[in-house]
């Protein structure tokens, strides 16, 4: 967005202010000119600090560590998004933060230096041998990526989605929200008795974090949005399709109609974010209030 590509102009901007100054002498008294710049700096530098101070915020902090505490052990987490790429990195490498989670940035494994990088940095995850080697249309895909490290030992997640190009997971594997995660497993799971796992794991998530938001920021990545806008808007597209995971759930029998209060809850949260949700969260919405019918009369979908 807009505020995201902002911080490229810096240097050019610091340049234009120099030359600026420069030719402000010319123009301006002699006398003057000591006052002047001595005034500028006054107003300036104080404005600067105090509009640019993110000494409080910790949001991005808090995002990536509650993402990592959210996985299991020894998990492999794909990922996009520059965001999401330096808080995770910063909590993990600097503060330490579940250290034992594989994280690489799916961008990363697409270059011709990947496989000397992933092997260096992440001995233990394998790099598939196919094409030319990257990960793209003329090497390896997600699901060859998925197929070499998922074990019985180590879970895969991917967060901020899949590139529109890679369809390779389609029909093998499915996605299960896990926080603002997805849980890489094969059609037809997860088995009903790890249910409670990716449930309690979500549960842990949405309780632990959520992001700073203001009525009308738009869902998902828009033009003009700041990396806060986005994770924000990430946030609730991913508590809106674990409330849909938990209506789907009851849908299909494995559990009662306690989780559809859970789903309401959820989708009860975003209504006064976002009062011009898309369609599908009305259709929902919907679903969820029709499944607790049994239980309370008065809900009208």
């Amino acid at each position: 967005g807009a505020l995201v590509q902002a911080r490229f102009w810096l240097l050019g901007l610091l340049f234009t202010s120099l030359w600026a100054g420069l030719g402000l002498q010319f123009v301006t008294p002699p006398e003057w000119r000591k006052k002047l710049a001595l005034a500028s700096l006054v107003i300036l530098i104080p404005a600067g600090i105090a509009f640019e101070n993110q000494h409080g915020t910790s949001q991005f902090r808090d995002y990536a560590k509650a993402l990592l505490e959210a996985l299991p052990q020894n998990s492999l987490l794909l990922f996009e998004g520059d965001h999401a790429y330096g808080a995770l990195y910063y909590d993990q490498q600097v503060l330490g933060v579940r250290k034992d989670v594989q994280i690489i940035h799916l961008n990363f494994l697409s270059r011709p230096w990947s496989r000397r990088w992933a092997s260096a940095n992440y001995p233990t995850v394998t790099i598939p041998n196919k094409g030319d080697g990257n990960y793209g249309a003329g090497g390896y895909q997600l699901r060859d990526l998925v197929e070499a490290n998922r074990s019985p030992n180590r879970e895969v997640f991917v967060l901020n989605s899949v590139r529109a190009w890679d369809k390779s997971l389609e029909g093998i594997f499915a996605r299960v929200p896990w926080g603002m995660a997805e849980w890489i497993v094969p059609v037809g799971m997860p088995p009903i008795e790890s249910y409670r796992i990716w449930k309690a794991a979500s549960d842990q998530f949405f309780s632990s974090y959520s992001p700073p938001w203001k009525p009308g920021w738009p869902l998902g990545e828009q033009g003009g949005q700041s990396w806060e806008n986005i994770v924000a808007g990430e946030y609730l597209d991913s508590r809106h399709n674990f409330a849909v995971a938990l209506a789907n759930q009851v849908q299909s029998g494995n559990a009662d109609l306690t989780i559809s209060r859970e789903a309401l809850g959820h989708l009860e949260y975003m209504k006064p974010v976002y009062p011009d949700a898309h369609p599908a969260f009305w259709k929902n919405y919907g679903l969820v209030l029709n499944q607790l019918l049994p239980l309370e009369p008065a809900y009208k979908p």
